[in-house]
């Protein structure tokens, strides 16, 4: 391209229409938004410099990407590192990128501290989530070092202990049948998965299972003792196939059942119950 040239020829795009297509010297060059071909006044005849046609084409840049972002951002809040990311995937070079974050912080599109705020509520309205996954999950949004550290401003200690609680109920319903050993590592997995601590679900699990064993206890019994009696079946069954018998099949039931955290009291009394 020539220091000077001849804008030939502007068509409307078909598929977007706030776009138009620039030709010069016959030839298609580029498009732009219909905004800047009115502010620059566009038109055919027009002749244009180089540094002119690199300055409207670092606006158009600009334009597109704020577009782009507005774009990404209506389907849900994004950090500041989502949106960077999002724009240099789109090779948007780093002054249009740079350009484009600060356009959108100055309208109060951009807030990682309120968008932490935002995430941890939605949490909190959600699954129960500890303090080391919301770390976790939040540093791979890209919240810098200096929020994440500060994240007992949006969630205290108390506030992790109270979901704590919250998972170990959930859980501690769905397990109730399974012996009280079991549902207390099922439990404690559980939240271990979801990012608390196993001491924070240790002292959960036994404020809620204290609780529930008050409310219930005799009824958790008695499903505990129904379950075990169909576990020691099943045991029964199945090394009854493979031969054993007399001692040695009362052995092994019992070994089986110890390993799913049944007392030794309640196996004694299902063997003599189930082997007669």
């Amino acid at each position: 391209m020539s220091e000077i040239s001849t804008i030939t020829k502007i068509t409307q795009q078909k598929k977007n229409q706030d776009y138009y297509n620039i030709y010069i010297d016959e030839e298609y060059a580029f498009s732009i938004h219909g905004e800047l071909v009115i502010l620059h006044g566009i038109k055919k005849g027009k002749k244009v410099d180089v540094k002119e046609l690199e300055a409207i084409l670092q606006e158009d840049a600009k334009k597109r990407a704020l577009n782009a972002c507005l774009h990404y951002l209506s389907y849900t809040r994004r950090t500041q590192w989502q949106l960077e990311e999002y724009l240099r995937k789109k090779e948007y070079d780093q002054g249009v990128i740079e350009g484009t974050i600060e356009k959108l912080k100055y309208y109060n599109m951009i807030d990682d501290e309120a968008y932490v705020k935002a995430f941890i509520q939605e949490k909190k309205l959600g699954n129960p989530t500890g303090r080391k996954k919301i770390h976790y999950d939040l540093k791979n949004k890209g919240i810098p070092e200096g929020i994440l550290n500060n994240l007992d401003q949006w969630f205290s200690e108390e506030d992790e202990y109270i979901e704590a609680k919250r998972l170990a109920e959930k859980y501690n319903k769905k397990y109730l049948k399974h012996p009280l050993r079991e549902r207390k590592q099922k439990i404690g997995q559980a939240g271990q998965r979801r990012g608390f601590s196993w001491q924070l679900m240790k002292t959960a699990i036994g404020e809620i299972i204290q609780d529930s064993e008050e409310e219930g206890g005799q009824y958790s019994q008695e499903i505990d003792r129904d379950k075990a009696i169909e576990w020691a079946t099943k045991y029964k069954g199945r090394y009854e196939k493979k031969g054993l018998k007399g001692y040695p099949l009362k052995q092994k039931i019992a070994q089986a059942m110890m390993g799913r955290g049944y007392r030794w009291e309640m196996i004694e009394e299902i063997l003599r119950e189930i082997l007669i």
